[in-house]
């Protein structure tokens, strides 16, 4: 039991103190469903998660069929969708955050 206590508490000294939802798109499971495996940077993390993200969601993260009116996303957006959003339309509304401006825009068109 004392090792489970001192494991939890070295684990709250390094989480965040916040939701951060662009961490899913840096972690790595090694699945071809996964994101890139990638290095980041302290300095420029930020924006390094927001290129994650853009770059996830160009090579199958999310797909938009504007004939059928219909948009696919991946598993880690339905696993992790709370942490997006309270449902399936504010989970896309935040993923067009990550997308060139004409795809956000007709994904919200399509919303």
């Amino acid at each position: 039991m004392l090792l489970c206590g001192m494991l939890l508490t070295m684990a709250h000294q390094v989480a965040l103190p916040y939701l951060e939802p662009l961490v899913h798109f840096a972690l790595v499971s090694g699945t071809r469903s996964a994101p890139a495996l990638r290095c980041y940077s302290p300095g420029n993390i930020d924006q390094e998660l927001i290129e994650s993200a853009g770059n996830f969601l160009h090579t199958g993260g999310l797909f938009v069929d504007l004939i059928a009116n219909v948009a696919y996303t991946s598993k880690i957006l339905k696993w992790y969708g709370v942490d997006f959003g309270k449902n399936e339309m504010e989970v896309l509304k935040h993923a067009a955050n990550y997308l060139d401006a004409s795809e956000s825009q007709a994904l919200l068109d399509l919303l």
